[in-house]
């Protein structure tokens, strides 16, 4: 039986010269902190990079159109998330949803954006070596997905999409050394994009499997 994936990878979206370079641009100096005393995540937009990114980005959409069945109608705003050296992780959330929780009711999801599926983009390289270059690695920075029990490692230039839905909830891993910077931006559907999972079944273990 073949797996379809909800997840689509691209390789190499971008180069490591391309990552570096948007990195820099950035200028990050000192991390925010919060009353703890942790470094937290700190937001900025940079117009050129998304300007010289979106070109490159946009030759994918035909093939996203046909994985999950929709029409593309536009791009959000780029987004650059820096997770620096100590950041604790954080709650896993959906992009464009929110819990809502009442007296007397049970939990649930409600959308709050037109936001369909979401774009993250690795700047950095995940690595576990004793030494290791803190100019374009990370010691943390996992992308983690709990409700299917996996994430990935940051490999820089990759790009990594998916349905934005609650099934798909998300967080940034701790980040033990280096600084961890990633894109990320949604894409908007003509339509409504309804997530079903039938159309995906397996898990990662399928859906990642080694093709012989």
């Amino acid at each position: 039986m073949a797996y379809k994936s909800p997840f689509l990878i691209v390789k190499d979206l971008i180069s490591p010269l391309q990552c570096e370079d948007t990195i820099r641009r950035l200028n990050h100096i000192s991390p925010n902190i919060d009353q703890g005393g942790h470094p937290t995540v700190t937001y900025k937009g940079n117009v050129l990079t998304e300007l010289r990114i979106t070109p490159e980005f946009l030759k994918y959409i035909p093939t996203m159109e046909s994985h999950y069945g929709f029409e593309y109608k536009t791009l959000t705003p780029f987004v650059f998330e820096w997770y620096p050296m100590g950041f604790p992780g954080q709650k896993a959330g959906s992009e464009g949803n929110r819990l809502v929780t009442k007296r007397g009711e049970a939990p649930r999801w409600q959308r709050t954006k037109d936001y369909d599926f979401t774009v993250v983009v690795f700047l950095n390289d995940y690595s576990d070596k004793q030494t290791f270059d803190e100019r374009f690695e990370a010691r943390g920075g996992k992308l983690e997905f709990p409700t299917h029990d996996f994430g990935f490692n940051p490999i820089r230039g990759t790009a990594i999409m998916y349905p934005c839905c609650p099934n798909f909830i998300n967080a940034v891993g701790p980040v033990d050394a280096g600084d961890s910077t990633i894109i990320r931006f949604n894409i908007v559907a003509k339509e409504e994009y309804k997530y079903d999972m039938d159309n995906f079944p397996g898990g990662y273990k399928e859906w990642f499997a080694e093709k012989e």
